[in-house]
């Protein structure tokens, strides 16, 4: 925690970022809050990229910045408004007509290289850690009392079926008009269709060799998906756009990691359960995305 505190009552207004995605300026921005919740803060830049302020207790993700927040902090207590001009001089962050200040100097910054796992879906042990995610990921839907994601049912299925079969011919523009279909698809802050190509797309990167057709692919699929992203709303257009660069969130690069490493059934459900609960459906849909993009070039 951080020693350099200012305190009004009980409010805290100087923090310490502990962590700092990988697509965030590190030194120098301006924007203005694009939107509010409990545990976020939306931040709209002046070059339309959005990036993310994090009470400590959420996961990192590549536009986020994670800060020494209590774990009882919400940012409804500070007085922030959609619309307040934000600015990041030297590393510290300030927010216009508010006395809250934010240290960027020190921290950690959050890297999700997926392509450097190179996970071979063919080999056993690989084949076992996704059939554990697989089978807590199902369990955890049994569990819902609401109707599952619609990136699972209903309008969504075709366009998940032609994905998979356009990946498995490295057919690119089919692939491309089957994932447009996705996009935008479903209710919630984070729409289910773009929640499901995230992990997709973190399938493909963990599995993708540079010097192979797969990664062509790859990169053109994940192009066009960013190049369309504007079908959907700003906050998930900015982790559509980062996954297209294999760029995503600690928990889902964690389970990938231990699918990969062909973890023991213990480790590979804590990281599937951790992925899971992010959110109300995303984490569902991201993580069948995920086993999706993992799987769908190996036929046994």
């Amino acid at each position: 925690m951080s020693n350099d505190c200012s305190r009004v009552g009980r409010r805290r207004y100087n923090w310490t970022a502990l962590s700092i995605g990988q697509c965030v300026p590190r030194l120098n921005f301006g924007g203005r809050i694009h939107s509010l919740f409990e545990r976020a803060c939306n931040v709209r830049l002046d070059d339309s990229a959005l990036i993310t302020f994090l009470a400590a207790t959420l996961d990192d993700v590549p536009q986020g910045i994670r800060l020494d927040t209590a774990p009882s902090f919400v940012f409804d207590t500070l007085s922030l408004a959609p619309g307040q001009r934000v600015f990041c001089r030297a590393g510290q962050v300030r927010f216009a007509d508010s006395p809250l200040r934010i240290d960027l100097r020190t921290a950690q910054v959050w890297r999700s290289d997926l392509s450097a796992l190179s996970i071979d879906p063919s080999q056993p042990r690989v084949q076992r850690a996704v059939t554990i995610a697989r089978q807590t990921l199902e369990s955890y839907l049994l569990g819902w009392l609401d109707a599952p994601t619609s990136a699972q049912t209903g309008s969504a299925q075709p366009a998940m079926t032609a994905l998979l079969d356009a990946t498995r011919r490295l057919d690119r523009a089919s692939a491309c008009v089957a994932a447009e279909r996705l996009i935008g698809l479903g209710p919630g802050l984070t729409p289910s269709g773009d929640d499901f190509l995230v992990g997709y797309l973190a399938g493909l990167w963990s599995t993708a060799r540079r010097d192979s057709p797969r990664y062509s692919f790859l990169v053109t699929l994940g192009a066009e998906i960013a190049n369309r992203a504007g079908r959907t709303n700003a906050i998930s257009r900015a982790y559509l756009r980062h996954a297209a660069q294999g760029c995503v969130s600690r928990a889902i690069a964690t389970l990938a990691s231990a699918i990969g490493a062909g973890e023991d059934s213990a480790s590979v459900q804590q990281a599937a359960y951790a992925a899971l609960r992010v959110g109300h459906t995303s984490g569902a849909a991201c993580v069948a995305g995920l086993l999706s993009g993992l799987c769908v070039s190996y036929t046994p």
